[in-house]
């Protein structure tokens, strides 16, 4: 679910609404009214940015039954807590815009049978496009 935001400079009180007002367990009739098959769904991942710059992402391991805060190249356990989340967010004026979320009746295990077996490093400062004219 995409969430857009009026203006760079959105009021902390703003943000704190919203991220109050996010289902964590809903169903996708109430979210949607064209929707025919009515599924449970649990959230899993939300990006948000960051003064319009920067982006930040927060995932739900259910393996670890922990939320993650990811930004850059750093990777913080938040907590198992919902509500430590909202607060973390909102502390760090994080704006969702993007929810992701998965079917409660299909938390099964990835097939990694096809998954890559190897990783191959890139160099930094490779270039891969040219330079925009």
């Amino acid at each position: 679910i995409s969430i857009g935001w009026d203006g760079q400079r959105t009021p902390l009180d703003d943000i704190r609404i919203f991220v109050n007002k996010l289902p964590c367990r809903t169903k996708f009739s109430d979210l949607y009214d064209d929707v025919r098959e009515d599924c449970e769904v649990l959230l899993s991942g939300i990006i948000c940015c960051f003064m319009s710059v920067q982006n930040s992402t927060y995932i739900y391991d259910h393996n670890k039954n922990s939320w993650f805060f990811l930004v850059d190249s750093n990777l913080k356990r938040i907590s198992s807590s919902w509500i430590n989340v909202m607060n973390h967010m909102v502390r760090n004026y994080q704006k969702p815009c993007l929810l992701f979320y998965r079917k409660l009746d299909k938390f099964r295990k990835l097939d990694l049978k096809d998954a890559p077996k190897e990783i191959s490093l890139i160099k930094k400062n490779t270039v891969f496009f040219s330079d925009y004219q």
